[in-house]
Parts: C-alpha cells; sequence; structure tokens
C-alpha cells in the first residue's frame, strides 16, 4: 500500500469515526453553524461523506476534541 493510499484511508476511517459519534447522539441533535443556518443530524452527516466545507470543519473539531480527550486536556 501507497503513502497516498493509506493516508486515504486513514482519512475514511476518521470520517467513519466522527459519523458514528454524531450517529450515538441524541435525535435531537442540532448543529448551528456560523451564519445561524441549523443542520439536522442526517444533514451532518450527509455533509460529512460529500466532503463539503462545513462536512470537513466538523471532522476537524471533533478531530480535536478526541485528541484533547486522548492527552487528558479536557481533566485537568
Amino acid at each position: 500500500m501507497t503513502k497516498q493510499n493509506n493516508s486515504k484511508q486513514i482519512k475514511e476511517e476518521i470520517k467513519k469515526l466522527v459519523i458514528e459519534r454524531i450517529k450515538s447522539s441524541s435525535d435531537n441533535f442540532r448543529l448551528i453553524g456560523g451564519g445561524g443556518e441549523k443542520l439536522s443530524k442526517k444533514e451532518v452527516i450527509t455533509s460529512i461523506q460529500k466532503n463539503e466545507k462545513i462536512g470537513k470543519e466538523i471532522v476537524r473539531v471533533q478531530m480535536e476534541f478526541i485528541r484533547a480527550m486522548a492527552n487528558g486536556e479536557l481533566y485537568t
């Protein structure tokens, strides 16, 4: 497996992880964007799957949160 293929595979695994985290959230889940738009859980998942700008940002923020949890930053 090449480095590029490995990188793509990792990105897909990260997207799957974030999607599963969102799926496990409450059915009342809503995300309010910077422009005031409200996205449902289904809309957020679709945005991530389609690699839309907001979907990419959600993945980035979720990964920052997961890293902070893993590093213990949220517990100090």
